[in-house]
C-alpha cells in the first residue's frame, strides 16, 4: 500500500475524499463510487463535529497515522477519520480533530489498546447527556 506523507494544500484541486483515497490505495486499484461516498461522508462528519474543515481532518489523520507508523503502529488514516469521528458528540466539544488526534495518540502510545483509547475519548468528547 503506498502512503506518502503529504500535505493536501489549500488550493489543492483534488477534494479531500480522493486524496485519501488515492494516497491509499495501489496505483491500479480503481476507487468505487461507495467508497469514495462513504469517505466524503465520514469526512463531512468529522469536520462537522471537531469544529475544522474536511482538509484539515483529512490532513491530521495523515499526520496520525504517519506517528503511528513511526511508533510502530499500524492504523490508517480512513480507519482513524471513522474512528475518532464515531467519539465525538456535538459540535464544539473535542476542540479541533487536531487535538482529539493527539490525545488517541498519547493514549495509544501510553499502552492503551486501541478500544480502551477510543472508550476514553467517548467518556470525554461523547454525547453529553
Amino acid at each position: 500500500m503506498k502512503r506518502s506523507v503529504e500535505w493536501l494544500e489549500v488550493h489543492a484541486q483534488t477534494s479531500p475524499a480522493d486524496w485519501l483515497l488515492a494516497r491509499g490505495s495501489l496505483s491500479d486499484t480503481k476507487i468505487d463510487d461507495v467508497l469514495r461516498a462513504s469517505t466524503q461522508k465520514d469526512l463531512e462528519t468529522a469536520a462537522r463535529r471537531s469544529g475544522d474543515t474536511p482538509r484539515m481532518v483529512a490532513n491530521r489523520a495523515v499526520q496520525l497515522e504517519a506517528m503511528f507508523l513511526a511508533a510502530g503502529y499500524d492504523e490508517p488514516a480512513l480507519t482513524l477519520i471513522a474512528d475518532l469521528t464515531e467519539t465525538m458528540g456535538e459540535v464544539g466539544q473535542a476542540g479541533g480533530f487536531g487535538a482529539i488526534c493527539q490525545y488517541y495518540f498519547t493514549l495509544r502510545t501510553s499502552g492503551s489498546t486501541r478500544d480502551q483509547a477510543l472508550n476514553e475519548l467517548r467518556k470525554r468528547y461523547g454525547p453529553r447527556p
